[in-house]
């Protein structure tokens, strides 16, 4: 019995740990294949660096937050 009870409760576990990445990641974006292969015309943003809109300005609050660390970051 206690046999039983212990593969039902791997089974159950086993299943929500691969199924977990799945519903805690739903909203990953898709590039499409032209975007990867660099073919893609796309907004890009920032002076001498360009990046996407959401990556610019994750970048720019970076630079800021290490500036006031004293640490300068050159790209």
């Amino acid at each position: 019995m206690k046999r039983r009870s212990f593969i039902k409760k791997s089974g159950v576990a086993g299943f929500t740990i691969s199924i977990w990445p799945h519903l805690a990641l739903p909203s990953q974006v898709e590039y499409s294949v032209m975007e990867l292969m660099g073919k893609a015309d796309i907004e890009l943003y920032g002076k001498d660096i360009n990046l996407r809109m959401e990556a610019h300005d994750a970048f720019v609050a970076m630079k800021k937050a290490a500036a006031v660390d004293g640490i300068d970051i050159k790209v």
